[in-house]
């Protein structure tokens, strides 16, 4: 029998579709993220306003028929920029929490695997890195590379390279003892095909756990990061960034808080939803819980 025969353990995720499809979290989050997605990638098409465009002599109107979420303080519709602001924050979530991602997954699954004095140096650095709050580390980041959105995508995605690393990590010092890993290294099994097919493919579920509750955080962190003026910078109609322009009219024009405010919490929501609906499926400790 070749090594490329042997059959992995049973993945978790398998067969988890029609579980999930039964959990009402799923099925509203999902319905969620799916307008979210909806929006962003039609959106822009279906409103005719221009995200940019000041009109002085409009700014500050109430919802209306004109306006459905109102105007801001340079009469930019406010619906239009929250609609072009979905693409931003869908960008920044699925960048960041893909440089978290590929960044902590490689240093977990290689800490794993190795183990000896690589995992203690690989951790070493990554327990460095948990030393600080997610928020602060992002923080000092964007305090040496400076504000912008490329660099809060960046700052954001190191800031969650460290809870990749421990999953991984933990998942791959589990899996690289079962006995199909064991045949298949017996057998001569290449370092790389180990890692791809036997410990890689079955550490799926809980990484896929973990990035639908890493994205959200990763929204969250980005636009804390616009709110204090080191995220996205004026105009780009990024949610954060709009909340800071909106606070100096909280009394005045309080639907300038409101309208990016509601977006964040039912993107958040969302996905939140979908990622407890996936730990209670793939996690076999939760269910029933």
């Amino acid at each position: 029998m070749s090594a490329s025969r042997i059959a992995g353990a049973p993945r978790r995720s398998r067969g988890a579709l029609g579980p999930m499809l039964r959990k009402p979290a799923f099925t509203v989050g999902g319905s969620i993220v799916a307008f979210l997605v909806f929006v962003a990638l039609f959106g822009p098409l279906l409103v005719h306003a221009d995200p940019f465009s000041m009109n002085i002599q409009q700014r500050l109107q109430a919802p209306s028929i004109h306006h459905w979420f109102g105007t801001d303080e340079f009469g930019r519709d406010v619906f239009t920029r929250v609609v072009y602001g979905s693409r931003i924050t869908l960008r920044i979530g699925f960048i960041s929490v893909a440089i978290g991602f590929l960044g902590g997954g490689l240093i977990g699954l290689l800490a794993g695997y190795l183990g000896g004095w690589v995992d203690l140096a690989l951790m070493a650095f990554i327990d460095l890195l948990f030393a600080f709050p997610a928020i602060l580390l992002a923080l000092a980041i964007i305090a040496v590379m400076g504000p912008g959105l490329t660099n809060t995508m960046i700052a954001v995605g190191v800031a969650t390279a460290p809870s990749f690393a421990r999953v991984i990590r933990g998942s791959t010092l589990e899996i690289r003892e079962r006995v199909y890993v064991e045949a298949a290294r017996a057998l001569g099994a290449p370092h790389w095909r180990l890692l791809a097919r036997h410990i890689g493919a079955n550490i799926v579920s809980p990484v896929l756990v973990l990035v639908t509750l890493q994205f959200p955080a990763a929204l969250l962190s980005a636009a804390a990061l616009g709110f204090i003026g080191l995220g996205a910078q004026p105009p780009q109609p990024e949610w954060g960034a709009m909340l800071v322009s909106a606070r100096n009219y909280l009394q005045r024009a309080p639907w300038m808080v409101n309208a990016p405010g509601f977006a964040i919490m039912l993107t958040v929501l969302g996905f939140n939803l979908i990622g407890n609906a996936l730990r209670d499926v793939m996690d076999p400790t939760q269910r029933g819980a």
